[in-house]
């Protein structure tokens, strides 16, 4: 009887240290925007976005993607050009209602499809984009498209537009590229 108890309790110890938590060791959200009529790409990235998602023992990024919440600073934008950067807080997020915050949930993923269902809140309104999304045991990555004017925010981008007049040649696009990518310690199916 001891025998049996000791290799029961082997067998427990020796699962539950396989079952290590899928623990995230990076996370970036990144932009591309468009500026010029011949619609030049300017990239950048924000420095403080916050993921909030709910723990899991499960080795798997479907368990924690649903209802997963990025809360992102709009003063951490980051262009690799700090003119720039100052430009697209100044000009841009602070002509929002609310554009000290930009908020995104992940509602659904759609393993069918590998496409996930993202609300983002910004200048105080909600839209549900759609991001196609790549994975492998340590990368997650999804992209999508958002048209800042869904967003109701005109008056944002125009005083970008005119702040940037000159070296957007007359033209900012309100078509911005969207990604994220969450790298994992550990194996996360």
């Amino acid at each position: 009887m001891h025998k049996l108890m000791a290799l029961i309790s082997l067998f427990v110890l020796s699962s539950s240290l396989m079952a290590a938590d899928c623990v995230i060791d990076s996370f970036s959200v990144n932009w591309t925007a468009f500026k010029t009529p011949t619609k030049i790409g300017v990239s950048g990235t924000f420095a403080k976005p916050n993921l909030e998602t709910r723990q899991t023992k499960d080795l798997c990024f479907f368990s924690f993607l649903p209802t997963t919440t990025v809360h992102i600073d709009t003063s951490s934008v980051k262009t690799d050009n700090e003119t720039r950067d100052r430009a697209i807080v100044n000009a841009f997020f602070k002509n929002m209602i609310e554009g000290k915050y930009i908020d995104a949930i992940i509602k659904r993923v759609d393993l069918e499809r590998k496409e996930l269902s993202v609300e983002i809140t910004m200048n105080d309104v909600t839209q549900t984009i759609y991001m196609p999304y790549i994975h492998d045991d340590k990368m997650f990555r999804a992209r999508g498209k958002i048209d800042i004017l869904n967003f109701s925010a005109s008056k944002a981008l125009n005083a970008l537009n005119e702040v940037c007049f000159e070296k957007h040649k007359g033209k900012t696009w309100s078509e911005v590229e969207l990604s994220f990518v969450i790298v994992m310690k550990n194996s996360c199916k």
